[in-house]
């Protein structure tokens, strides 16, 4: 990285990037796809230096199977939006001896992501279908042998079914190895919230595959980083928070619920009182009003003997109850 010309890599990871937060997904995951090919081609499948580029694949992959698990779309992320750059994924030098990772497991799972990578389109705006969909370790397509989490069967689309559930073992594959790299980088701020960030993917697709006791540990675990890492008032600590409640409520521990969307709701209140009175941020006060005054209602909800509500699987749930509204207003409105 530190180059001012932006590289081929550079320049497909921008793009995906951007194209993700247009709402493009499919583009985008062809282009972060390529930009993790041609990074595992530049520097070996296992460097550190690819870390970054296994991880934004991952995550666009797992949006594409939230929105499609999720049509109101994941508005969950809107607990984390901060603006922060996530540009950190520069090549750092590694010494060629921390080249070598534990036991085989990882080797295997970045041969298995390479060659899922084999097939990628080129990085245009195309919506070709890339990684993971039926393109798997052998020359022939054939499914990946890990042992990633078996993904729920939905009754309906059997084929956008088994789509979903190869986008969601593909992006298993990609956090795992991120994590594994990102560890290597040792006690590194940025790299251990890089793990958290990881260790939270594995939590969501968790809860898509409907592993809530799975989940909650992985979520807890990266709550135990990032409470180390980021600033008291981080959305993402709120986000993982919430998240954690709802595994915890879905696996029936309404008390373990409650206390999480509760730290979810006091992380918010801190941002409210960090932004003050900047007329910049007067929006997002708004809005971060509206999501305590969501979390509030639903922890008196839960709290009410009678009051069972029924909650969403997945990263859905009242957090997203500000955007699910707006995309229902939006829908009305066309």
């Amino acid at each position: 990285g530190m180059e001012a010309e932006p590289s081929t890599i550079d320049a497909c990871a921008a793009r995906g990037k951007q194209l993700l937060q247009e709402g493009s997904t499919e583009p985008a995951i062809a282009c972060l796809c390529k930009a993790l090919e041609l990074t595992v081609a530049e520097h070996g499948p296992m460097s550190p230096s690819c870390a970054y580029a296994y991880y934004a694949y991952a995550d666009a992959l797992l949006q594409k199977a939230q929105a499609e698990s999720n049509p109101f779309g994941d508005a969950v992320q809107k607990l984390e939006e901060e603006g922060e750059g996530e540009e950190d994924d520069d090549e750092e030098d590694v010494d060629a001896t921390d080249e070598v990772l534990v036991g085989g497991k990882a080797h295997k799972l970045a041969a298995v992501a390479a060659a899922m990578c084999g097939s990628a389109p080129p990085c245009a705006g195309s919506d070709a279908p890339c990684v993971g969909r039926g393109v798997g370790p052998s020359a022939g397509g054939g499914p990946s042998d890990l042992n990633a989490p078996a993904v729920a069967e939905g009754a309906d689309g059997e084929e956008a079914d088994g789509m979903e559930r190869d986008d969601l073992q593909a992006a298993w594959e990609c956090f795992e190895i991120a994590r594994l790299l990102f560890e290597k980088r040792g006690d590194d701020p940025k790299a251990r919230r890089r793990v958290a960030d990881c260790l939270l993917g594995l939590a969501d697709i968790r809860m898509e595959n409907e592993d809530f006791v799975g989940a909650v540990t992985e979520y807890a675990a990266a709550l135990a980083i990032f409470e180390q890492v980021l600033e008291a008032h981080d959305r993402t600590l709120s986000h993982t928070h919430y998240q954690l409640g709802i595994a915890h409520q879905l696996n029936g521990r309404a008390p373990d619920a409650a206390a999480e969307f509760e730290k979810a709701a006091a992380v918010l209140r801190l941002r409210v009182a960090a932004l003050g009175a900047d007329e910049e941020r007067a929006a997002e006060v708004r809005e971060l009003r509206e999501l305590v005054h969501e979390i509030e209602e639903k922890i008196a909800a839960e709290a009410e003997p009678s009051g069972i509500v029924p909650v969403q699987a997945g990263p859905a749930g009242p957090i997203d109850g500000v955007a699910a509204a707006d995309a229902a207003a939006g829908a009305a409105a066309a």
